[in-house]
C-alpha cells in the first residue's frame, strides 16, 4: 500500500522498464570466433573484482573492459565496435512499464536509477524513446557507487530535493529496495510488470 502524497517515482532500468539477459552477450560473441566462454563469464560477470562491475561503477574505460573481452579470444581478436555492437544488444522493453510511464508523465515527477555503464546510458538508455520522460537520472557510473551502496540512493534524492517519503521506488531486486526503504523511501519489489504497473497507476491516480 502506497502512502500519499507521492511526488518522484524513481524506476530501475533493468528488467523493469527493459528486460535485461548478460547470457545474451555470449550468444553475441559467437559468430565472432572462438573463445573460453566459461572463462570470460567468470572475469566479466562473477569474479571476485568481474569487470562488469568495475565498468558500471567508472573503475575503468571502456576500452580496458573491451580488452578483457578480447584476451579471451583465440587467434584475432573482434573490433572494439563489434564487441560493443554485442554488449548493448542484451535489453527488450517491458511494455506494461513504458505504458505507465507514459501515464506518469506531466503529473508526477520521473526518475531513473541504474547500476548501468556510460556505455549502455549512452548507446541503449538515452536513445531509448523512454528516456525524455525522465526529469532527474542517477547511474553508478557516474556516482562510483552501485546498489545497494547508499550513496547511489542519496545522489538520487539530492536531485529530488524533497522527504525520501514522497519517493516511490521501483527495483527487480529485493536488497536493493531493502536499501532503499532504510533511507526512507517507499520501495517495491517488481516481479511481475505486466500485473504490477497497471495496479501501480491505480494507486498513483493515473488509469
Amino acid at each position: 500500500m502506497l502512502r500519499h502524497p507521492i511526488r518522484l517515482v524513481l524506476f530501475d532500468y533493468g528488467n523493469v522498464i527493459s528486460l535485461v539477459d548478460h547470457r545474451r552477450f555470449l550468444t553475441n560473441l559467437q559468430p565472432l570466433g572462438k573463445f573460453d566462454d566459461q572463462a570470460l563469464w567468470r572475469d566479466i560477470f562473477e569474479g571476485p573484482a568481474p569487470a562488469l562491475r568495475q565498468l558500471e561503477t567508472g573503475a575503468i574505460s571502456t576500452a580496458t573492459f573491451f580488452a578483457r573481452v578480447a584476451a579471451f579470444f583465440r587467434g584475432t581478436a573482434p573490433s572494439q565496435e563489434a564487441l560493443i555492437e554485442a554488449f548493448c544488444d542484451l535489453f527488450e522493453p517491458v511494455p506494461a512499464t513504458r505504458a505507465l510511464l507514459a501515464r506518469l508523465r506531466g503529473r508526477y515527477r520521473i526518475g531513473l536509477l541504474s547500476n548501468t555503464s556510460r556505455l549502455h546510458f549512452e548507446r541503449v538508455i538515452r536513445d531509448r524513446e523512454v528516456f525524455p520522460c525522465f526529469d532527474q537520472v542517477t547511474m553508478s557510473w557516474e556516482v562510483g557507487a552501485m546498489k545497494p551502496d547508499p550513496r547511489i540512493f542519496q545522489d538520487a534524492l539530492a536531485k529530488f530535493g524533497g522527504p525520501p517519503a514522497e519517493v516511490v521506488y521501483l527495483d527487480d531486486i529485493a536488497a536493493y529496495v531493502e536499501a532503499a526503504r532504510a533511507l526512507g523511501m517507499q520501495a517495491l519489489q517488481i516481479t511481475d510488470p505486466a500485473v504490477q504497473m497497471p495496479a501501480l497507476a491505480t494507486a498513483l491516480g493515473v488509469v
